[in-house]
């Protein structure tokens, strides 16, 4: 079009601008079309996360029931055999039975009993999943567990999405060290004030004396080749975050991490 009115360099200005505006609109349409499918493809991840944790949850609560199921059956044997100890008189075997056999595991599921109860005031269901899942997991290998969250929460002003990937991330590492101790630990905490959120996962550790900037360097790793990767995607998800803030310390062998998390405008839903 420009070279057919060459001859008239106002018309030819005005038709290059025209072209240039088409071309602007193409390459905004295109820009637009792309981020809407990025959107889309972050959403549909987000759901098949969500799903992912919903039905670890379900299967976590079915294990459950047949655990239950099991120790009723146990429970009906128990009662057997102190009757059998009872009709014969054997008392001083009845204590002896008492003593080995049913006062520890009286212990074992008062403590597994409250040392999670706190999880039912997590009212964000992702973060709860993830929370039971690691946490029982890390129970059921010996480790000793305790959860503390003293009032309800709902929201929690971040994608669910980031904040269970970073939880997760931290919980596993926690488990796989702790697994290798005689008396590993792991306690974990969610509170609440006016102005932020604090999700808190400290657990014991070995004679460490790799300082916590190296953690957090990609494809370092004390578990081996290829392992190192945990800790940098952590901090990669804080920082694409800007509501949430990340303090790691390790102190008198044991390894805490903070996730603050900043109530307000900063909120996604």
């Amino acid at each position: 079009m420009t070279e057919i009115i060459k001859d008239n360099p106002f018309d030819n200005v005005v038709y290059n601008v025209i072209i240039m505006f088409l071309i602007a609109i193409m390459l905004l349409a295109a820009s637009y079309y792309k981020m809407m499918r990025l959107k889309r493809t972050f959403i549909i991840r987000s759901k098949d996360q969500r799903i992912k944790n919903d039905n670890r949850y379900i299967y976590e609560m079915e294990k459950h029931y047949a655990e239950l199921r099991k120790f009723r059956h146990d429970y009906q044997n128990i009662l057997l055999s102190m009757d059998e100890y009872i009709e014969t008189d054997d008392f001083e075997g009845l204590k002896k039975y008492y003593n080995t056999s049913i006062k520890p595991i009286s212990s074992q599921l008062n403590h597994q009993k409250y040392g999670l109860e706190d999880l039912s005031r997590v009212g964000n269901k992702e973060l709860k999943s993830i929370l039971f899942n690691k946490l029982y997991s890390a129970q059921m290998s010996g480790i000793e567990v305790s959860f503390e969250c003293k009032k309800l929460i709902t929201d929690f002003y971040v994608d669910s999405l980031d904040l269970v990937i970073a939880l997760g991330i931290i919980l596993d590492n926690a488990i796989e060290e702790t697994k290798q101790q005689t008396d590993g630990f792991i306690q974990a905490g969610i509170f609440s004030d006016d102005s932020e959120i604090t999700i808190i996962v400290q657990n014991s550790i070995r004679d460490n004396e790799v300082p916590v900037w190296k953690m957090r360097v990609k494809g370092f790793s004390t578990k081996g080749n290829n392992r190192g990767v945990g800790l940098s995607n952590l901090s990669e998800i804080i920082d694409r975050n800007h509501a949430l803030t990340l303090e790691t310390m390790k102190k008198n062998r044991i390894f805490l991490q903070k996730i603050t998390i900043e109530m307000g405008d900063s909120r996604i839903d």
